[in-house]
C-alpha cells in the first residue's frame, strides 16, 4: 500500500511541473510589461539571470541579440552565498533550453528572425567590475540543460579549486544531459583548466556545431590543463564522465605551461571517462604537451582534421611510459598532420574506416595506418573516401603530392558513407556550390603556392583560414592560375567560382 501512496504524491509533482513549463522572452532593452510572455513584453537583459535562476523543468528561454552579464546573481551557482561579484554566472539547469540569435526587432511569438551570426547574442563575463566572472555559463544539476546559439566570452577563472576552471562554461559534478550547439567559446582564461569548458567528473555532455577558440590556462599542473576543454574522470565506477565533440573547431587555445592546447582527457587512477570527437578540426592549438590533444586514457577521433598544433608532442602526447599498460587512439577516415605528432602514443586504426593520413616525424612522405598495431608503410594511392591525392606537380622548384579533402557542405544527419568528409562544417557561405563539379577542378598547394586547373574559366578565388577568416579574394579570367599567398597555417579553403559552377575546397598546405 505505501508503494501506490507514494506513485499518487510524486506523479502529480512531475506532471504539474511539465504543464507549468513556459516561453520566455528576453532583450538587451526591455519593453512592454517586462514580463517575458512575448517579444513585446520581453524581459530586461539585466534580469536574464535571475531568470535563469528561477526558471523550471521544461522552460525555453529565447534571448535577442546584445551583449548580456551576469552582475544581477542573486546566488553563486552551487547555492551558496554570493560573496564577490567574480562569482556571478548564468546558470542553466532543470532541463531548461536557451537559445540566442533573434533580431532585437521581433515581435509578438515571432521565432522566424532567427541568425546566429546576423543577431549576435553575447554572454560576457566582463561585468564593468574587475575581476571578471569565474565562469560565465554554468550547468548544474541532474536534469542539465541546453545552450544554442550563444557567444560566450571573456570569462576569467582566477580562483583556486573549482574556481579556477571552466571561465567560460563550467560544468559541475555529476550534471547529466548539458547540450551545448551553435555557440562560440571564445577569449576565456582560466588558472587551473579548462579555460574554455570545463567537464567535471561524472558529467554527460554533446558538444555540436560550436567553436572554441582563443581560450588561454596558465596552470603549471598537467593534471587538469585544457586551453580549450578540459574533461576529468570520474571515480564512479557505475558512471564515467561522457563527452561527445561533434562538427565543432578547437584552434587557437594556449596551454603554454601545461599539457592539451586543444584539448585535455585527465583521468586519475580507478576513474572512468569515454570521449569522442566527429567530424571536428582542431587546429593551431599550443601547449607544453599535446598542443593539439593530451590524453592518458583511450579516446576515439573518427573524420577529425588535426593539424598545425605546436610545442612538445605537438599533436597527440600520451604520458604513460609503460607500454604494456600504455591506452590508445582510435583514430578512423582522419587527418594528423605536422612534423611531430606523437610520443608514448599505440593508435588502433582497425574499424571499418580505418584511412587515416599521417605525417610522420620528420619523413617527407606520407604513412598509412591499416591495422590494430600498426606499422607505418607507404600508400601510393589514398583509399580514404574523403580525400584526393591529387598529381605529382612542380611548384616553386620543389615536387609535391598535393591533398585536398572534400568538404562538408550540408548539414544533415552525420553519415560517412553517404557523405565522406573531414573535419567540421566549413565556415564560410557555401551558397550555389556545385558538388558535381567538383572533381573537374584540380588544385595543388605546396609552400604557400597554390595552383588552380579548372575546365572552365575561373572568375574568382577567395581563400580562407581554417576558422572562415578571409585571406584574400582575386579575379583570375582564365583556366589556370597560379596564386601566393602569406599563411602559417597547415589547411585553408579555397572558395572557386567559375562562370557556371562554385566549390569548396580544403586543401593542405603541404611544407
Amino acid at each position: 500500500m505505501k508503494k501506490y501512496i507514494l506513485l499518487i504524491l510524486v506523479l502529480p509533482i512531475l506532471f504539474t511541473s511539465n504543464l507549468l513549463a513556459k516561453s520566455i522572452f528576453v532583450k538587451e532593452f526591455g519593453i512592454g510589461d517586462f514580463t517575458g510572455k512575448n517579444w513585446d513584453n520581453a524581459i530586461n537583459g539585466t534580469d536574464l539571470v535571475t531568470t535563469l535562476e528561477n526558471a523550471i523543468q521544461g522552460d525555453t528561454i529565447y534571448v535577442s541579440e546584445g551583449v548580456y552579464n551576469p552582475f544581477f546573481s542573486s546566488v553563486k551557482w552551487d547555492g551558496t552565498t554570493l560573496r564577490y561579484n567574480k562569482d556571478c554566472s548564468f546558470l542553466i539547469s532543470k532541463g531548461v533550453t536557451l537559445y540566442g540569435g533573434f533580431s532585437k526587432l521581433s515581435t509578438g511569438l515571432n521565432l522566424d528572425i532567427h541568425d546566429i551570426n546576423q543577431y549576435i547574442t553575447t554572454f560576457s563575463g566582463n561585468m564593468g567590475c574587475s575581476p571578471n566572472s569565474n565562469h560565465v555559463v554554468v550547468f548544474n544539476g541532474v536534469l542539465g540543460g541546453t545552450l544554442d546559439g550563444v557567444v560566450v566570452r571573456e570569462g576569467f577563472a582566477s580562483g583556486t579549486s573549482e574556481d579556477g576552471k571552466g571561465a567560460g562554461v563550467y560544468i559541475a559534478d555529476s550534471t547529466f544531459n548539458v547540450n551545448i550547439s551553435n555557440c562560440q567559446i571564445i577569449a576565456n582564461t582560466a588558472a587551473i583548466g579548462g579555460a574554455g569548458i570545463f567537464v567535471s567528473p561524472s558529467a554527460i555532455v554533446n558538444i555540436n556545431k560550436t567553436t572554441i577558440c582563443n581560450n588561454t590556462c596558465t596552470s603549471t599542473s598537467y593534471a587538469f590543463g585544457g586551453g580549450g576543454i578540459s574533461i576529468c574522470g570520474s571515480s564512479k565506477t557505475s558512471l564515467a564522465t561522457q563527452v561527445e565533440l561533434i562538427n565543432s573547431t578547437v584552434a587557437f587555445n594556449k596551454a603554454a605551461t601545461s599539457y592539451g592546447g586543444g584539448i585535455c582527457v585527465y583521468k586519475p587512477t580507478s576513474t572512468n571517462l569515454q570521449f569522442s570527437s566527429y567530424f571536428c578540426t582542431i587546429n593551431s592549438n599550443s601547449a607544453i604537451k599535446g598542443g593539439g590533444v593530451y590524453a592518458d586514457t583511450t579516446i576515439l577521433l573518427d573524420n577529425v582534421l588535426l593539424s598545425g598544433n605546436s610545442n612538445g608532442y605537438d599533436l597527440v602526447y600520451k604520458s604513460s611510459s609503460n607500454p604494456n599498460a600504455m591506452p590508445y587512439i582510435k583514430c578512423n577516415n582522419s587527418i594528423i598532420y605536422n612534423k611531430k605528432y606523437l610520443n608514448n602514443t599505440t593508435i588502433d586504426a582497425s574499424t571499418s574506416f580505418p584511412a587515416t593520413l599521417l605525417e610522420y616525424l620528420n619523413y617527407s612522405t606520407w604513412k598509412y595506418l591499416s591495422n590494430a598495431t600498426p606499422t607505418l608503410e607507404l600508400v601510393n594511392t589514398l583509399t580514404n573516401p574523403a580525400i584526393n591525392a591529387g598529381d605529382i606537380i612542380h611548384l616553386n622548384t620543389n615536387e609535391s603530392q598535393s591533398i585536398y579533402i572534400k568538404c562538408r557542405i550540408s548539414q544533415n544527419n552525420i553519415n560517412r558513407i553517404l557523405q565522406p568528409a573531414i573535419g567540421a562544417y566549413q565556415p564560410i557561405p557555401l551558397t550555389n556550390v556545385d558538388n558535381n563539379y567538383d572533381s573537374l577542378i584540380k588544385c595543388y598547394m605546396h609552400n604557400n603556392n597554390i595552383r588552380i586547373d579548372s575546365p572552365d574559366t575561373i572568375s574568382t578565388v577567395e581563400i580562407f583560414s581554417i576558422l572562415g577568416v578571409s585571406l584574400g579574394k582575386y579575379i583570375i579570367n582564365q583556366s589556370l592560375t597560379d596564386l601566393q599567398i602569406t599563411t602559417n597555417d597547415y589547411f585553408i579553403i579555397l572558395k572557386i567560382g567559375t562562370k557556371s559552377h562554385n566549390i569548396i575546397r580544403t586543401l593542405l598546405n603541404y611544407k
